[in-house]
């Protein structure tokens, strides 16, 4: 089997715009976006909090912004880094699309995670293409201090190319992997790519799950690692909830091609 790396493809596909295909509906493709807060039922964990924060975009910058009245900073380039900013000049749609939504929920010592997302559906053209980030900041409430904790980067999206879909997502989960009652982070990379059985053979999906991989805390931030990559935690995993959207790019497509052949097994490892 011949595979693409989907990243390589999804890089110079969204550096090169395909024109707006006859027929073609841009929005036929287009996640559900989801209501309010306020209007969906609070979720079966109490400890998510998508009520208490905003992100809000300004002249200066970004702001958090507490139900309570305070709020805090959030430096520039911790949501516009400048790679991100540049190539954003020559991609289809933008990753730094930030949702003013952000969910909190205690992680230990007094502390909160905050995770941020953004998303971005193109609106016109064959491609059909979406992307966003994804970002969990620290908060000392007591200290009034802001932490960096976990930058997935580019965590979601998916471009058409050829009739196929090319998708990735890294679905984010919380849990106590090593026992110590702090709360870690896992992520989960999900993917589809386009595989031929043969040279020059007509392309189909396939779909891959990668392993439950570790961040664990340690100290302001999240490190990663790959010795406990599988392992179960030792209190309940729990999805935290997507911000924005109701379905990842990689679910949505799999719902699109439920109708049609089945998707091809993975491609055994090798050379």
């Amino acid at each position: 089997m011949r595979t693409r790396g989907m990243h390589a493809v999804l890089g110079v596909l969204l550096l090169c715009p395909l024109p707006l295909a006859r027929g073609v509906d841009a929005q036929a493709m287009s996640e559900p976006r989801r209501p309010p807060a306020a209007a969906r039922p609070e979720s079966a964990w109490t400890g998510f909090d998508a009520e208490r924060f905003r992100l809000r975009r300004s002249e200066d910058g970004y702001r958090l912004e507490s139900a309570d009245g305070g709020g805090l900073a959030v430096p520039a380039d911790w949501l516009a880094p400048p790679e991100a900013v540049a190539a954003d000049e020559y991609a289809y749609v933008s990753s730094l699309a930030w949702e003013e939504e952000v969910t909190a929920f205690p992680i230990g010592r007094g502390r909160l995670a905050l995770h941020l997302s953004s998303y971005a559906i193109q609106q016109e053209g064959s491609a059909q293409a979406a992307s966003g980030r994804d970002l969990v900041l620290i908060l000392d409430p007591r200290e009034g201090t802001l932490h960096r904790g976990l930058d997935l980067g580019d965590a979601k999206g998916r471009v058409r190319f050829g009739g196929c879909f090319f998708a990735f997502f890294h679905r984010l989960a919380v849990g106590d992997v090593d026992c110590d009652r702090l709360l870690d982070l896992a992520v989960t990379e999900e993917r589809i790519d386009c595989v031929a059985e043969e040279e020059g053979g007509i392309e189909r999906p396939v779909h891959r799950v990668g392993p439950l991989r570790w961040h664990v805390q340690d100290g302001d931030a999240w490190a990663l690692r790959p010795e406990l990559d599988g392992r179960l935690p030792c209190a309940g995993l729990q999805d935290v909830p997507l911000l924005g959207i109701e379905l990842g790019p990689v679910e949505l497509i799999l719902r699109s091609y439920s109708q049609r052949p089945p998707l091809l097994p993975p491609p055994s490892a090798g050379p």
